[in-house]
Order: structure tokens, then sequence, then C-alpha cells
């Protein structure tokens, strides 16, 4: 009973536009709409990101958690996969579906773009508000309770992975640019640009599309490479 047909034939959504909302993209900037205006990187700043001894200052709503050093397994499974994307006390979870599907769609862009430095820190690959690359460190502290579980997302088993490297990339890249001064609650279109240098998407709100129609929108841009 939970198996059925899908419909794979379908190339396009064309006739579904109409029907989506929130296009994110910006003549000012690759980023998208959000880092209009917002600060530019200095001298200083690409310093202070590469060192891995600072730590992230924006806030998350979780006030009990402190930074704790974590041992990391990059790769639990030798490669990313959306099982690796677990959220625990930071409500974050649309950047993290951002992850997952980064994870399901593109696992080698992600082993791309993170660097295990071989002395317990690690370099993400990302972009400032002008579409510029930036690298952030960051040292093995992760955010974590009073028992040391990571508050942060893990893989399975609170296993800290490349996800948890990447939730940290985030926070310490809005320590700089401020453009989400607390992780809660981020946005998709605020989280995926971070890391591909491209702010353009869209959304269908609850209720926009019938349950056929949004299979196909999914189905369809996913085959055409895009992060859903």
């Amino acid at each position: 009973a939970e198996i059925y047909l899908v419909d794979g034939t379908a190339t396009d959504i064309n006739d579904l536009m109409p029907f989506s909302n929130g296009d994110t993209h910006s003549t000012w900037t690759p980023m998208g709409q959000f880092c209009e205006n917002k600060h530019r990187t200095t001298a200083s700043d690409l310093e202070w990101l590469a060192n891995p001894e600072n730590e992230p200052t924006i806030a998350v709503e979780a006030e009990h958690l402190q930074w704790h050093d974590c041992d990391v397994v990059l790769y639990p499974y030798g490669t990313p996969v959306p099982a690796d994307v677990n959220q625990h006390a930071i409500g974050d979870c649309c950047a993290l579906a951002v992850l997952a599907s980064m994870a399901y769609q593109y696992p080698s862009f992600i082993k791309d773009i993170i660097t295990d430095n071989g002395d317990r820190t690690y370099t993400v690959k990302m972009y400032d508000p002008q579409g510029e690359p930036v690298d952030v460190t960051l040292s093995s502290k992760f955010l974590c309770d009073e028992d040391l579980n990571c508050g942060g997302v893990t893989g399975k088993h609170d296993v800290v992975c490349w996800s948890t490297v990447m939730e940290k990339a985030i926070m310490k890249w809005n320590s700089v640019y401020h453009c989400n001064n607390l992780l809660d609650g981020i946005a998709t279109e605020h989280t995926s640009p971070l890391f591909t240098g491209n702010g353009d998407s869209f959304a269908f709100s609850s209720g926009a599309l019938d349950y056929e129609q949004m299979e196909r929108a999914v189905t369809v841009l996913l085959n055409q490479g895009y992060l859903v």
C-alpha cells in the first residue's frame, strides 16, 4: 500500500511557476537580496575568519550550550548522506534542510569545500555578501550541553561530522557579516548562497500546489540539479 507509480516523464514546471513566490534574485549581488548593502570584507575580516581560535559570536536560543572540544568524524559513511543531518537543540531546521539537500544532490561538492587541516581544525570555502570567495577556518569546539552532548546538528548516534562543521561555519560567517544575528530561524535562502555563491531561489507557499503538482515540481527540480 505504500508503493505507487510516479510519473517521471515531466521535464518542466513552467505551468506551475505562476503559483511560485519569494524570488530572491538580486541585480546587486549574486548572493541574493538578503546580501544587498551588507558588510564588505576587509583584510582584518579575512584574518579573523581564518583563525580557528576565533569562535562564532552570534547567538542561539539554547543559551545553556557552551563551546567544548569534540572528536570529529567528517564522513561517517565515507561520503556525505542526508542521514548525517540530525537536528538537536538549535532551531535551524531550514538551514539543515539545505545541508541535507546538498548531501543528496552533491555529496562530492561538500567534500570539495571542506578541508581537514590535520590539526583538529577545518577550513570551509564560502562566499561573502558580494559573492567573493572567503575561507572560514574552525576549531574542533562545538556547542554542547552540560553532559557534553552536542547540541548542534550531528550525524547518527550524535557523531560530530561534516554537517556540524558546516553549521558552525554559518555561525562564524554571520559573526562577521551579520545577515542573521541568530542561528535559530535562519532561512533556506540565507543558507545555500554562503556555500554556493548563488542566491537565486523561489518557493511555493503551503497550499499553492496540490499533491501531484508538488511531487512533479520536486521531481523535475531535482532532475535539473536544483537544491530543493
